[in-house]
């Protein structure tokens, strides 16, 4: 949890403005060099912090003087990069939990939106809601579609039907008011969400399908096959999304500890007695291996118990 704080601080609060704390009152290091609560208490620092924090910002202790700091020319510059197959950016590839990919939208939404002067307060840091997220992921369906049907939803958006040797012609897919890619049927008026009559339609080679295949697994608790299949397309309909499922189910680190068979132990050695010659009768011994079948009566038809 302070990671997380620690990010956000760095990605809010400009890197300009960042001082730096002397060892001498530095409050951390009053506990990292080994105290206990009564030595901890005795020290002011530990719950006041150094008392220049509470001077003027002018009086701060500096790393280097720097008023009579030389001045330093800096110059910016812009690079392009030109041909598409040069570079292949995907901001989806960069992470690898789907809910942490979606909270990182948001905050990113708010954040342009305040810059942009579209709200008048800051929300980044404010608990978000379940539209946020669903704006998100839709934008994240966009995206992703555009790269893998970009070509049929060209045609869709002519009223012109998918070529019949596409993979999506068995799916009757439409485009929906928000501009995702959707699957058609015969369930418009079933008793279920839009989103479960009509799923997005993903290539399951995609970033965005992968994270998807990774949130069903872990939402079922480390199901099988079937179980993080069903989840997953409830989510999004995967085209050939049964082989990457299959895939990621078997390459799981977790199912695979769970798998894991208990290695055959090897049994000990033989006793002297056993091993060494002598004369006959000289030592004997007797092997208990039960269960011994015992008939409890005598006659047909009973039945051997085992003791």
């Amino acid at each position: 949890m302070v990671d997380n704080y620690v990010h956000q601080i760095q990605e809010l609060v400009p890197s300009h403005i960042w001082r730096h704390v002397p060892s001498a009152d530095n409050p951390a290091d009053i506990a990292s060099r080994g105290s206990d609560a009564d030595q901890l208490i005795a020290h002011s620092s530990w719950l006041e912090g150094p008392q220049w924090l509470k001077a003027p910002t002018e009086s701060w202790p500096t790393t280097c003087d720097i008023a009579h700091a030389p001045a330093v020319e800096t110059s910016a510059s812009c690079l392009l990069t030109r041909g598409s197959n040069e570079v292949n950016f995907d901001h989806l590839s960069k992470f690898s939990d789907l809910n942490r990919l979606l909270r990182h939208l948001v905050r990113l939404r708010r954040w342009i939106r305040f810059r942009l002067g579209r709200e008048t307060t800051s929300r980044v840091l404010q608990p978000m809601t379940r539209e946020e997220l669903d704006i998100a992921f839709a934008a994240c369906v966009r995206y992703s579609q555009e790269r893998s049907f970009q070509s049929d939803m060209a045609r869709l958006a002519k009223s012109e039907p998918v070529s019949s040797k596409r993979s999506l012609a068995t799916l009757d897919p439409f485009l929906c008011p928000q501009g995702v890619l959707r699957v058609g049927g015969r369930l418009h008026f079933a008793a279920l969400s839009f989103d479960r009559r009509h799923p997005p339609i993903l290539e399951a080679s995609c970033p965005l399908a992968g994270l998807i295949i990774r949130w069903a697994h872990i939402r079922s608790l480390h199901g099988g096959f079937r179980v993080t299949f069903t989840q997953a397309m409830q989510r999004a309909w995967l085209i050939r999304g049964s082989r990457h499922v299959r895939r990621y189910v078997r390459q799981c680190l977790v199912c695979v500890a769970y798998r894991a068979r208990p290695a055959n132990q090897m049994m000990a050695s033989l006793p002297p007695e056993r091993v060494t010659p002598c004369r006959a009768f000289e030592r004997t011994g007797l092997d208990y291996a039960g269960p011994f079948a015992v008939s409890p009566s005598r006659g047909r038809g009973i039945r051997v118990a085992k003791a």
